[in-house]
């Protein structure tokens, strides 16, 4: 119990063993209080072993008690005798016996029981025995349910959506996603209907950079829940990055904006979508109420980044570098707006270069060139596998001739993002000058 300015439930003085034989639904309670709220998976994992413990106790007990009873006798003419108490110990009150097997407490495959073990294994980090309850609680005990029915399922026993979870989330903690895949699906074979299930493999599909199966099952609980927020938002992602559809991917957002979900990701995602499908104007609206909208510093830079986007796509390059400043001054670490900067800085230097030759007067100061030496250096420094930044530095030192760092440095860039085409085709051509030297 409780005392004055102590916790809640003093629950280093409770007899474990006792509440769990005695007063089975109060042990449930208290498992349940010890996991999520007290955060202590050893008296939890105590006091699941004390309740099945008592479970296989009640039942060997029982079995060998019927075992030693006599047969009835006959009390009297014409009347059945009473069955004999097993010599175990006292029998228990009809409705105490009634509730202990409502609760499962006298049945040692209770899945309950395992489930919670499981869960307090795993918050020890023991994911094996972990894994191994879950199983136990999923795949073995009773194959019927309370109502005599056959429980869903071809190999589940005891079929719960948030057990399942749970053993999902073992498995991607031991690096087994693929066993997680299998798992889920072999739950959606037994209940296609669990939106739960679904938008679980949903997500484990996108961690696994498969998007076209993850959009395949954020499709499926589309038609199950149209509302559901999470599948139309990565839906609409999948139009925008995938598909390159964004008008598509507008239509989802405004649906979003029609169930009244608004915040500044719809609308900075909306601002995109107008943007790529040439709809200026609606775009900037949209930015400018993302801005009003953002609480975090990093949120605003990112929105004041893609406001410098827009001035590029409409060419007010004044415009842009005013964005991309605002950027850099709401999150002094964003590479990709101090890599833009750098790359306005370039071109201002190339259009000087270019009127200084059309009149004839004399080079412009290195002024540019050194700012957007210094504004790469920053975004290198803010994020070092930034590919964009490695590859401007790298054409830099190549211009200039040092072929060994623009080198070192296009490696760099294909350790992060192999797939960089501008990168690989600079490094062949070092390649050549360096086998040619």
């Amino acid at each position: 119990m409780a005392v004055p300015g102590g916790p809640h439930v003093d629950v280093q003085h409770l007899k474990l063993d006792k509440v769990a034989r005695e007063r089975p639904m109060v042990a449930k309670l208290l498992c349940d209080y010890l996991l999520f709220v007290e955060h202590l998976p050893k008296l939890a994992l105590e006091l699941c072993t004390a309740a099945l413990r008592v479970g296989a106790n009640s039942n060997s007990s029982g079995s060998g008690a019927a075992l030693a009873a006599p047969s009835p006798a006959p009390m009297g003419p014409g009347r059945p005798g009473l069955p004999l108490a097993p010599t175990a110990g006292p029998p228990l009150p009809p409705a105490a016996d009634r509730t202990q097997q409502q609760v499962g407490i006298r049945n040692a495959d209770d899945w309950w029981w395992k489930a919670r073990l499981a869960k307090a294994n795993y918050q020890l980090g023991l994911l094996r025995e972990a894994e191994r309850w879950y199983k136990a609680a999923l795949f073995d005990g009773e194959a019927l349910h309370a109502h005599g029915r056959q429980a869903p399922g071809h190999r589940f026993q005891h079929y719960h959506t948030g057990t399942i979870m749970e053993l999902a989330k073992v498995y991607k903690r031991m690096d087994q996603p693929l066993t997680a895949c299998e798992l889920f699906t072999e739950a959606l074979e037994a209940n296609p209907l669990d939106h739960l299930i679904l938008l679980c493999s949903a997500r484990l599909y996108d961690e696994l950079h498969d998007p076209h199966r993850a959009f395949d099952l954020y499709t499926s609980i589309l038609r199950l829940d149209s509302s559901c927020v999470e599948a139309i938002s990565c839906t609409a992602a999948f139009f925008f990055y995938e598909r390159n559809q964004p008008e598509l991917a507008l239509r989802f957002y405004r649906r979003l904006m029609q169930m009244g979900v608004q915040s500044c990701e719809v609308w900075n995602n909306m601002g995109l979508c107008a943007f790529f499908t040439s709809q200026f104007d609606f775009a900037l609206s949209c930015l400018e109420r993302a801005l009003t909208m953002a609480v975090e510093a990093t949120e605003r830079a990112d929105i004041y980044y893609n406001i410098g986007h827009v001035g590029v796509g409409l060419g007010d390059l004044a415009f842009a570098q005013r964005g991309f400043r605002l950027a850099v001054a709401a999150d002094p670490t964003h590479g990709e707006a101090l890599n833009n900067l750098a790359v306005l800085a370039l071109q201002q230097e190339q259009r000087a270069l270019a009127a200084a030759d059309s009149r004839g007067g004399a080079k412009p100061s290195e002024e540019f060139h050194q700012e957007a030496t210094q504004l790469l250096e920053m975004a290198k420094a803010a994020a070092p596998e930034l590919p964009e930044a490695l590859y401007n530095s790298a054409v830099l030192s190549y211009q200039q001739g040092e072929l060994e760092s623009a080198h070192e440095l296009l490696s760099c860039a294909l350790e992060a993002y192999p797939d960089h085409a501008e990168s690989v085709q600079l490094l062949e051509r070092i390649m050549k000058h360096l086998s040619a030297l």
